[in-house]
């Protein structure tokens, strides 16, 4: 419909915290429940049941006392991936495959939980996983070709499982697998080994969004460290450093030569990336999104554990102002999504 009129609707079992995935005339839904292929006029083709908790952390390493609980951090899931007659996606065991035809599976392969969406570089399937590591698994049958295992701060408290984690999708260019860690590092990758090309590190941040490419430089956003770095992408030499003021989670996007970067205090920048000079085009606000303010146990209702005090600071954090969680530029426009539910189109400057 050319003018946003309703098509269809349909009802799913489960949460849905991933990206629907498009294939010729089907949709594939992954949900907490399992994945689910539709057809265009969403009618249910098949099922495949995959119950998908996302990470599980024990209490105990954030004081949340002695139980496995779901990680109020891992909030993504990972998208399904279509690739011949194949549909492979990440989940809270590892990942799987079945046959797009049947939903049938074809394999499993058990890593840490994988929340991000798969990448594919000829018949190696590249996935960023919780458990601090990258693997290459064969396409075909998910034997794992490779593994790297990311490094974590050599400081005190280097043991926090906050510093575990591939959390984000990673991006494929020119040979190379590029992804950031919860860490406070960023990796560069051999595709076809798994062989470390180069890496930076931040002071004590996570690396906050997926990375994007343009020209000979790579950038991503920063979580505590509030900012955009950017990196030339075959040696790793700094190129830019842009101050955010606050989180980077939605992945850059390239407009022209300039880089347009959204943040979780709902602020929209456009950045030159060859002066690295930024204008701010836009402040979707008018409240502040106060991070770390939200995490003051002022403000957080009394009556909570320390673990749905956290669940519930997250939670303000991303839906209590228009925080920029996803960014797309088409043409010359800017697609917003918010954690405030709203979705914004802002037009850009011809580039």
């Amino acid at each position: 419909a050319m003018d946003g009129e309703e098509l269809w609707q349909r009802e799913l079992a489960g949460d849905i915290a991933a990206g629907i995935t498009m294939d010729e005339d089907r949709l594939f839904v992954h949900s907490s429940v399992g994945l689910h292929a539709l057809t265009e006029a969403g009618e249910e083709i098949w099922f495949f049941e995959s119950p998908d908790r996302g990470p599980l952390v024990d209490g105990r390493s954030w004081g949340w006392g002695n139980e496995v609980l779901a990680d109020p951090w891992g909030w993504y899931r990972s998208s399904p991936r279509v690739y011949g007659e194949t549909v492979a996606f990440g989940m809270s065991g590892g990942v799987q495959a079945v046959s797009k035809e049947t939903g049938e599976l074809i394999w499993q392969v058990p890593l840490g939980p994988v929340t991000a969406d798969l990448v594919l570089h000829e018949d190696t399937i590249v996935a960023a996983c919780w458990n601090n590591s990258v693997y290459g698994l064969d396409a075909t049958s998910g034997e794992v070709r490779w593994r790297f295992q990311g490094g974590v701060p050599s400081s005190k408290g280097a043991d926090w499982i906050g510093y575990q984690g591939f959390h984000l999708t990673p991006l494929l260019h020119d040979g190379r697998v590029f992804a950031g860690t919860r860490a406070t590092y960023f990796y560069a990758l051999d595709a076809d080994d798994g062989s470390e090309a180069w890496s930076s590190k931040v002071g004590a941040s996570w690396i906050g969004s997926p990375a994007v490419i343009l020209d000979e430089a790579i950038y991503y956003g920063l979580s505590d460290g509030f900012a955009v770095m950017g990196f030339r992408h075959d040696s790793g030499a700094q190129t830019l450093f842009f101050r955010t003021e606050s989180p980077v989670f939605a992945q850059p996007q390239v407009h022209g030569s300039r880089l347009i970067v959204g943040t979780l205090a709902g602020r929209l920048f456009s950045i030159d990336t060859a002066t690295g000079e930024g204008e701010l085009l836009m402040h979707l606000g008018p409240e502040e999104n106060l991070y770390p303010k939200v995490f003051d146990p002022e403000i957080i209702p009394a009556d909570l554990t320390r673990y749905q005090s956290t669940q519930w600071s997250i939670d303000h954090l991303l839906t209590n102002a228009p925080g920029v969680l996803n960014l797309t530029v088409h043409e010359d426009t800017a697609y917003i999504g918010t954690g405030s539910g709203t979705l914004y189109a802002v037009t850009l400057a011809p580039r």
